[in-house]
C-alpha cells in the first residue's frame, strides 16, 4: 500500500511536471529502505510510463510543442548516457549528497527565481517567447532543410 501511496504522489507531481522523482527518490530510500543507485534507477523506469500519461494529457490540452521538444530530447538523451554513467561509478552516500544539494538548489532557485519573474513581467520587461523569436536560435518555424534546398536550385539554373 505504501508503495501504491508513493507511485499515486510521484505521478500527480510528474503530472504538474513538478518531477516525481524529487518525492519518489527520498521516498524509496527512506520509507521503503532502497539503495540510492537502485531508488535512482527505479525511479526514472517508473517516470516513463508516468511522461507518456502526462504528455497526452497536456497534448489534449494544446500545450506541448513537439518539434520543441525534440530538439531537446536529443541533448537530453546524450545528456542521460553521460549522467548514467557518472551516477553508476559515484558511491552511494556521494550520489545522495549530490541528489540532495540538486533538491536544495533547485527549491532555492524556485522560491527565490519566481519572484524575480513575477517583478520582470509587472514591469513589462519579461514577455513570453513566441515560436518566431525561439526561431531566432533554432529556427523552429521553418524546415531545416529550406536553405540547402533553395541552394540546389539556384546552382541548377
Amino acid at each position: 500500500m505504501l508503495i501504491f501511496v508513493i507511485g499515486l504522489l510521484m505521478g500527480i507531481l510528474s503530472g504538474l511536471a513538478i518531477g516525481g522523482g524529487t518525492l519518489l527518490v527520498p521516498a524509496l530510500i527512506y520509507l521503503v529502505g532502497t539503495e540510492q543507485h537502485i531508488a535512482q534507477g527505479v525511479s526514472l523506469a517508473a517516470f516513463i510510463p508516468t511522461a507518456i500519461v502526462a504528455v497526452i494529457t497536456h497534448h489534449h490540452q494544446g500545450n506541448v510543442k513537439f518539434r520543441l521538444a525534440g530538439y531537446l530530447a536529443i541533448g537530453s538523451i546524450v545528456g542521460a548516457v553521460f549522467g548514467s554513467l557518472i551516477a553508476s561509478s559515484l558511491d552511494a552516500q556521494v550520489l545522495k549528497k549530490i541528489f540532495g544539494i540538486f533538491l536544495i538548489g533547485m527549491g532555492i532557485y524556485e522560491y527565490v527565481g519566481k519572484s524575480k519573474l513575477e517583478r520582470l513581467k509587472e514591469k513589462g520587461g519579461l514577455k513570453e517567447p513566441s515560436s518566431q523569436q525561439m526561431g531566432k536560435v533554432i529556427p523552429l518555424h521553418k524546415p531545416l532543410r529550406t536553405k540547402a534546398k533553395a541552394e540546389v536550385k539556384v546552382k541548377k539554373k
